[in-house]
This record gives structure tokens, C-alpha cells and sequence, in this order.
């Protein structure tokens, strides 16, 4: 006997056959299967060979350290509550580090650094240069003393700059001279290059070692600090990754007193470029483009289980057919 699954199903005393309506399960299963992999691919981009998927998750831009409270620290006052959680916390969940091994209630005030993995930096008379985890700003993965979960626990620039530079030394920005600058932030291979492009030459940063969490980067942050009497733009932003090239130059942090700017979904070894604009003055200002982990947030991870697991099933149903 042949069925149809198109068919509309005999019935028999109210009800059809046991095969018929086994079959139309079949049917409905499968088609629910379908939608929800067609859903994961929209909403995901699990597509073959498509293009970067790069996303900006986070803008913000005014004036005073308010603006690196609100994205980084664990509470802050925003003008209306006095404990105001920042982005990282509210959005990833990040936990409170313990710093002191006598007082449990000493905290460390800022989340952002236990996500930062490298940080390279440009700065008026400030480090100029690559900043990654070391024994003072903690190591991913190993705890510090015993006090704090794994990972980097302090901020990366307030620590030494990884290696000795390559290629001449960067202008005097100090001078009054106006200057444009190309620059490279790079992981390739487990290992992170930090490079500035002057009329001299170019000054190049690389990690000391190849390290496994440098892989674990999958954000960028782009934050730009401008003095009163100067102006630092960036712009003919590229990011390159595993999955394909995307161009950010019209989405670049504009030229304000402070800007911090977040991309998500990088994939594997990638590629960052862009130019500084610096029109120089006598405040001080700094550049940094951080390397950071961010963990997927807990809808995200939910919804990704549930495509996936509608994915195999239809997978599975299909194979049984």
C-alpha cells in the first residue's frame, strides 16, 4: 500500500489509521524542525561562506569618566541611583572579584577587566604599545592568590607594555604638529601584533609568546579620550575576520570628549585597520582598542540550544525517513 503525505487521511470510526496519523506526525514534526533551523539561521547567520557578521552592541559618548563607569564598572552613580549596574555586569553577568584576603567586602570596582585580553594603546605622553595579562594584572584562567575567580583582574594598561617595540619611534605628539596615522591590531596564529604606520616608519608591538586565550577574543573595543584643546578621530575602520571583510568606517566612534564603542562576533584569527587623525592641542588624550572575551549573553545561549537541538532533530527524523 502507498501513502501520501499530502493526502487527506481516511477516516475510521473518528479517527484515521495508525500509519496515516503516524505520518501526518512525521509531516508536522518535520516542518516545526525546518522553521525552527530556518530561524537559526536568521537569527545566527549560520550561513556557509557568508561575509563577517560583525554586530556594535554598545555606543556611548559624552564627557567625564562617567562614560567608562557606565560601560565598565560594577555599579556607578548615574545622577538617579547612586549603584547603577554598568553594561558588562547587566548584559554578561560578570561577577564580583573579592581583593582583599582580610576583608571580604574590599571589591575590585570595575568588571571590564576580567574580559580584556589585549589592549593596544596610543596615547600624549602616556604607554604608547600592546598591553596583554601578566602576573600583575592576573592571568585568564588561574586564579590570583586564591581571592579572585580566574581571569584579568586588573586593567591591562595600568601594567607594563608587553615587549620591545620594532621600527622608529613614534612622532612627538607633544610638539604642536599636526599628525595621521595608520594602524593594524592583529591576531594571527595565537599570537597579538599591535602597528602604527608614521611618515618615519612603522613601530610594531608583538606578544612575547603564542597563549590560547588570545583565541578567546571575539569583541572589540574602540575607546578614544579627547583633551579640551585636541582632537583624536578614527576612521576607515576594516575589520577582517575568519568569516570575510566588513567596513565599519561609517560606524567609527565620532570625535567627542569620550567614546566607547563595542563589536561583537568576531570570528577566529582577524585583522583590524584604521587611521588616527590627531590634531594636536595641549590636553591629554589616549586611543586604546581592546581585545576583549565576551561570553554569549544567557538568551543568546538558550536560543542558540534550542536552534541547534531543532537542527539535529530534523537531522535525525530525516535520517529514520
Amino acid at each position: 500500500m502507498t501513502h501520501s503525505l499530502n493526502a487527506k487521511p481516511t477516516r475510521r470510526n473518528g479517527s484515521g489509521t495508525w500509519m496515516q496519523n503516524h505520518l501526518l506526525k512525521e509531516v508536522h514534526l518535520k516542518r516545526f524542525s525546518k522553521s525552527l533551523g530556518l530561524a537559526g539561521l536568521l537569527v545566527f547567520g549560520f550561513i556557509p561562506n557568508s561575509q563577517a557578521v560583525i554586530t556594535e552592541v554598545y555606543r556611548q559618548t559624552g564627557s567625564g569618566s562617567i562614560i567608562d563607569q557606565a560601560f565598565e564598572n560594577w555599579e556607578y552613580d548615574d545622577g538617579v541611583n547612586p549603584t547603577a549596574p554598568g553594561w558588562l555586569r547587566t548584559n554578561y553577568s560578570l561577577p564580583r572579584i573579592r581583593t582583599s584576603a582580610t576583608n571580604p567586602a574590599v571589591y575590585n570596582s570595575t568588571v571590564l577587566p576580567q574580559v580584556e585580553r589585549a589592549v593596544a594603546q596610543i596615547a600624549l605622553n602616556n604607554a604608547n604599545g600592546l598591553h596583554v595579562p601578566s602576573s600583575g594584572s592576573g592571568i585568564p584562567g588561574v586564579a590570583n592568590s586564591g581571592l579572585q575567580s580566574p581571569g584579568v583582574l586588573q586593567a591591562l594598561t595600568n601594567y607594563a607594555i608587553t615587549t620591545t617595540p620594532s621600527g622608529p619611534a613614534l612622532p612627538n605628539f607633544t610638539t604642536g604638529t599636526n599628525v595621521n596615522l595608520t594602524f593594524e591590531f592583529k591576531l594571527l596564529n595565537d599570537i597579538v601584533s599591535y602597528s602604527v604606520t608614521h611618515s618615519g616608519g612603522t613601530r610594531t608591538w608583538t606578544t612575547p609568546s603564542t597563549q590560547a586565550y588570545y583565541d578567546e577574543i571575539n569583541a572589540i573595543e574602540i575607546r578614544v579620550s579627547n583633551g579640551t584643546n585636541n582632537t583624536l578621530g578614527v576612521s576607515n575602520l576594516v575589520l577582517t575576520d575568519t568569516n570575510g571583510t566588513v567596513n565599519l568606517s561609517t560606524v567609527a566612534p565620532p570625535i567627542a570628549e569620550r567614546s566607547v564603542v563595542v563589536w561583537t562576533g568576531i570570528t577566529g584569527d582577524f585583522t583590524l585597520t584604521g587611521n588616527y587623525t590627531y590634531v594636536a592641542g595641549t590636553g591629554g588624550w589616549n586611543h586604546q582598542i581592546k581585545g576583549l572575551s565576551l561570553i554569549p549573553e544567557p538568551t543568546t545561549v538558550g536560543l542558540l540550544g534550542l536552534t541547534l537541538a531543532g537542527l539535529l532533530f530534523r537531522r535525525t527524523r530525516t535520517h529514520r525517513g
